[in-house]
């Protein structure tokens, strides 16, 4: 297994649909199983027990990724938040904070390095609410609306910039939340829409796909037989034998 990546192939049971982030300056990108994945192991690590946040650490992260301010490489979600979120960052697996001691340093990099190494399977079996949750968030029946203009947490001793929006998210009690929100000035005046999920049923989405590739097929013969005819090749199409012919010609 490739270090940093875990098994994210695992991912079982959720709705087969396909459906992509809209953001803002033409943002739009697809996301699929291994983001799922990806974003239930970042959400059990960096959230509390609380749906509320779920949500909130979730959009905060869509918003962060789609703002084109913060993924100049265009990465896909689930790579995007290893690289984001610290808690499956492989990074972190071998680095050390100027804060901590070496003992301390050691612990959370094995923390770490079990995060990423935790296969889909072991939250289906010991978070099975996170995992529904994400699951219904990624099916388009969690609104963005609450966390509209969200682009960052923090753990509230972190502390941030004056530029910032520091805010308790609509909803979450002091003894329920992990982390400060935060919105900065670019994403103050982001309304509700500005980030969003587009649903497009898987159904549709494999009659598109095999709509397109039997136009391409067609595509393709008829430029072969044109390109037959122009250069004088013998007929090229279905034919009967000539032994067909002339037997059926006798009966």
């Amino acid at each position: 297994m490739e270090a940093g990546r875990g098994a994210a192939s695992d991912v079982r049971g959720w709705p087969l649909i396909w459906n992509r982030v809209i953001g803002p300056n033409g943002f739009r990108r697809s996301l699929d199983d291994a983001d799922l994945a990806w974003v239930v192991k970042a959400t059990h690590h960096e959230a509390s027990r609380n749906p509320v946040e779920w949500g909130a650490v979730i959009w905060t992260m869509l918003n962060r990724w789609a703002s084109g301010r913060y993924n100049p490489g265009r990465l896909k979600f689930g790579d995007w938040i290893r690289e984001f979120s610290s808690t499956v960052n492989p990074e972190w697996t071998v680095n050390c904070r100027s804060d901590e001691t070496a003992e301390r340093c050691v612990e959370r990099q094995a923390w770490v390095a079990a995060n990423i190494a935790r296969p889909y399977s072991w939250y289906v079996e010991h978070d099975p609410q996170l995992v529904a949750y994400v699951q219904r968030l990624f099916a388009g029946r969690v609104s963005g609306a609450p966390y509209a203009g969200l682009v960052d947490f923090a753990a509230p001793w972190a502390g941030r910039g004056a530029e910032d929006v520091r805010q308790r998210v609509a909803g979450l009690r002091d003894s329920d939340v992990g982390n400060y929100f935060y919105r900065e000035p670019f994403s103050m005046g982001w309304g509700s829409g500005t980030v969003r999920m587009e649903l497009v049923p898987h159904g549709l989405r494999q009659a598109a796909l095999g709509a397109g590739l039997a136009v391409l097929a067609v595509g393709a013969f008829l430029g072969v037989r044109k390109m037959a005819a122009d250069r004088g090749w013998a007929h090229i199409g279905p034919q009967r034998s000539r032994r067909k012919a002339v037997w059926l010609s006798r009966g």
